[in-house]
């Protein structure tokens, strides 16, 4: 019984608000028509700054993406030198150096796709 009451309540407080807007509204029109206008204003900038949220945090996903995107192709670059430089190298010392050299830079790569998706994803 008490939650009907306090609906009722409201129900009753809504039409009474209600009333008194009309009756206001049929009282001053152009006043009304400005605080129309104001409200729909307030409403426009708070979507404006929504807007300028999502840009910007459009923007640092975006150069966070770049970002990864350089280091795996300077790592990817790297590891292409560091081939061809295994290919041509006679001294097998050389060569076995040239040879841990790129397969921790082909690990690198290896541990940068997941976060290269990511952040692709995210952007």
């Amino acid at each position: 019984m008490l939650p009907f009451i306090r609906n009722l309540l409201g129900v009753k407080t809504d039409q009474a608000v209600h009333s008194a807007l009309e009756t206001l509204v049929r009282w001053d029109p152009k006043s009304a028509t400005e605080a129309e206008l104001r409200t729909m204003e307030q409403h426009l900038d708070g979507l404006g700054m929504q807007v300028a949220e999502a840009r910007a945090a459009y923007e640092r996903e975006q150069k966070e993406a770049d970002a990864i995107l350089a280091l795996s192709h300077q790592r990817m670059a790297a590891a292409e030198q560091l081939q061809q430089q295994m290919a041509t190298e006679s001294d097998p010392a050389r060569k076995a150096a040239l040879q841990k050299s790129l397969e921790t830079l082909v690990g690198m790569l290896e541990q940068m796709a997941p976060d290269i998706e990511r952040e692709r994803k995210d952007a």
